[in-house]
């Protein structure tokens, strides 16, 4: 055939692939639109997205239809070659010829699909879902019976033999560069989708103040790991860490929720002076421009930098002190991109590699179905490869995995789960502000489970980190701290679960170990009363640099070195914003967040608390302060405030009162001063 017709035949091939998968997509759209619907799942943030933003959810589905059309005709025109598109066809094949292109591309794109699904299956759990029972067991089989091993191992068999059959029938064995071309493809196919960065070389080392890299990982309980009395192996490389490090078994938040956690962690204030309480804070930097953590030690000479997957971008940006990040947007238009990417299951595969998440960022935020630890921790080491050596650094990675839904992937992601469940927390478990409760038995059984998995995941990931501190020999020069945002409930008083609600134990309590550089340090156990906001002097003085006066935090480094066995501290927690009324009916009452809250367009379309209700929000919070003798906790409620005590609390009421509670408050609450005006017809 004549180059002409070639490149007509290629460009049919192409044409093929670009129209099939385009008309996939718009199916899976309209399908997931369709299935939400039905199921009466068409909560306020899918509703806000097909309401205040439905031009831009319009244009961005669009965008994705046209991109898998862009896929499509790539690999319409990769399986047209391979066929042979040179060869001529008469006019009555065209038809079979145009029905077995089209049978290529879609092996061609299913492919991927199937091992990613084995990877992240609560990513593809909807999906297969929507293709009734039989997909919804080959989901399982892909999952649960092959896992990823499996079925990478079953796809490349499968793949080789109709490719090898498909040459055979057509004698083109002897072309040598359609054999090249499918060993490449496998090649691509095996590699490609893990998205693990090739290994940085290491740097020559720098002298002077230590490197500083601080791990958090999202709504982690320390009686969930191994160091902290858990049964099951769910944390073997931190118990390694936690044997030369010194851990503190009574460390806490002071706030049960991530986004004002991390204020308070980043300036070693209380929610109150950061003015960042609630997780829809207008605020996107502390008040009274206190200074941050990042922010002193950059002017002190460090390259500050973030890597996380839970925390919002307007929270870890230049104006917090970190020269680089890489941080999710935390906006809703990036939520409603996330949840569009989702519902693209052709395109999803190659979102999830390395190269793939530079080009779709919001695989990494939204619902937290696609985050990989290990993503994280590549880009830590390839950020201390290149700095380090010049300069010290002061590094953040912050793992979302252990959030709610718990969606860890494979290996770890099912690890720890029972055979045979057939509910509905097969892969993950979703918030419910229903208030319906999840039954107890193999119900909560699972939840716990994948729990355990995904701090399984995060686990491997720290060890990562401190395999890649020795090997880039920066381990005799770091200090190394793992910790996080606040705990988590899981069925431990009923059914409920999550965070923000409670100030018991398993919300407020934290793990928390530091290992110095040099082995001069205390290591064991400490069960002084510590809290998050001490984190930041503690880090300053090991990095000699000068603390601020507006830190009311205190330094652990006496703890650390064995001059003091305790330092006097009394915790503190206060609630954030109910969710619902599930947890406390007795509160004070305000609406549910989706009435409580709005989107802020001069915000970068953030979700923010409607500023009649700051307020009101604030005046309802739980709060409760403790020492090692007792604690006492103060609830607001409809009728009047109650004092819940605990042990010896002798001493902690004027502690209580000089940090934001007074009768005098609840007596203006009582007359209506915290409510916002009624709202006109």
């Amino acid at each position: 055939m004549k180059p002409a017709g070639i490149l007509r035949q290629l460009a049919a091939g192409a044409l093929v692939g670009a129209l099939g998968l385009a008309l996939v997509q718009l199916l899976v759209f309209w399908r997931s639109h369709r299935e939400l619907e039905l199921a009466g799942a068409r909560g306020p943030l899918v509703l806000l997205a097909s309401e205040a933003f439905a031009d831009f959810t319009r244009d961005r589905a669009l965008a994705l239809v046209a991109q898998n059309a862009a896929l499509g005709g790539l690999l319409g025109f990769l399986v047209a070659l391979w066929r042979g598109g040179g060869r001529a066809r008469p006019a009555r094949d065209r038809l079979s010829w145009g029905l077995r292109q089209a049978a290529g591309v879609g092996l061609a794109a299913a492919a991927p699909v199937l091992l990613a699904a084995a990877v992240y299956p609560a990513a593809f759990e909807m999906f297969f879902q929507s293709l009734g029972p039989a997909g919804g067991r080959l989901h399982v089989l892909l999952a649960e019976s092959l896992g990823a091993g499996g079925t990478l191992a079953t796809l490349a068999l499968a793949v080789a033999a109709a490719l090898a059959l498909d040459a055979a029938r057509r004698g083109v064995w002897g072309l040598p560069w359609r054999p090249a071309l499918m060993a490449l493809a496998l090649a691509i196919l095996a590699a490609g989708l893990t998205g693990k960065a090739a290994a940085p070389q290491p740097p020559t080392g720098a002298a002077g103040r230590p490197n500083i890299v601080l791990v958090l990982a999202d709504s982690l309980r320390p009686d969930f790991l191994g160091f902290g009395g858990h049964p099951r192996p769910t944390s073997p490389n931190l118990d390694r860490l936690a044997a030369g490090s010194l851990v503190f078994t009574n460390a806490s938040t002071v706030i049960p929720r991530t986004a004002a956690s991390w204020a308070s962690l980043m300036t070693g204030c209380y929610p109150s002076e950061t003015g960042i309480r609630t997780t829809f804070s207008r605020r996107r930097v502390p008040r009274d421009g206190l200074p941050t953590l990042p922010a002193l030690l950059a002017r002190a000479g460090y390259h500050t930098a973030v890597f996380a997957d839970g925390i919002e971008r307007h929270l870890a940006d230049e104006a917090w002190g970190f020269e680089h990040s890489r941080v999710p947007d935390g906006d809703y238009k990036a939520f409603i991109r996330n949840l569009l990417l989702l519902a693209s299951p052709m395109l999803l595969p190659y979102a999830l590699t390395g190269p793939g998440r530079r080009l779709w960022p919001e695989v990494d935020g939204g619902f937290w179905l696609t985050t990989d630890p290990d993503h994280l921790s590549s880009l830590l080491a390839g950020c201390l490869s290149e700095h380090a050596a010049s300069k010290p650094v002061f590094a953040v990675v912050f793992f979302a995995l252990c959030h709610i839904p718990y969606a860890a992937p494979s290996p770890e992601g099912l690890a720890f789960t029972t055979p045979g469940y057939e509910g509905p927390n097969r892969f993950g478990r979703f918030p419910d502000l229903t208030g319906r409760p999840v039954p107890p038995g193999p119900e909560q059984a699972r939840v716990r489970q994948l729990y355990e998995g995904a701090i399984a995941s995060v686990d491997r990931a720290v060890g990562r980190i401190a395999a890649d501190l020795e090997r880039l020999g920066l381990a005799p020069n770091t200090v190394l701290l793992f910790s996080s945002d606040h705990g988590e409930e899981l069925f431990d008083a009923g059914d409920h679960f999550g965070h923000g609600e409670k100030l018991d134990r398993v919300n407020v309590n934290v793990p928390l170990l530091i290992r110095l550089p040099g082995g001069g340090q205390r290591t064991g156990k400490s069960d002084a009363v510590v809290r998050t906001i001490d984190l930041a002097p503690t880090l300053l003085e090991l990095a000699r640099v000068p603390r601020p006066t507006s830190m009311s935090g205190a330094s652990l480094v006496p703890l650390l070195e064995g001059r003091a066995a305790d330092l006097g501290l009394t915790g503190y927690a206060e609630t954030d914003l109910w969710l619902s009324d599930v947890v406390h009916p007795e509160r004070v009452p305000y609406p549910n967040f989706q009435l409580v809250c709005e989107v802020d367009r001069s915000r970068g379309d953030r979700m923010v608390l409607k500023r009649d209700y700051e307020r009101l929000v604030d005046f309802a919070k739980y709060r409760r302060v403790w020492n090692r003798r007792g604690s006492l906790e103060y609830r607001p409620t409809t009728a009047e405030p109650h004092w819940h005590r605990q042990g010896d609390p002798a001493g902690l009421d004027a502690e209580l009162d000089r940090l934001l509670v007074s009768r005098f408050s609840f007596e203006r609450a009582k007359r209506g001063f915290y409510m916002p005006p009624a709202e006109t017809p």
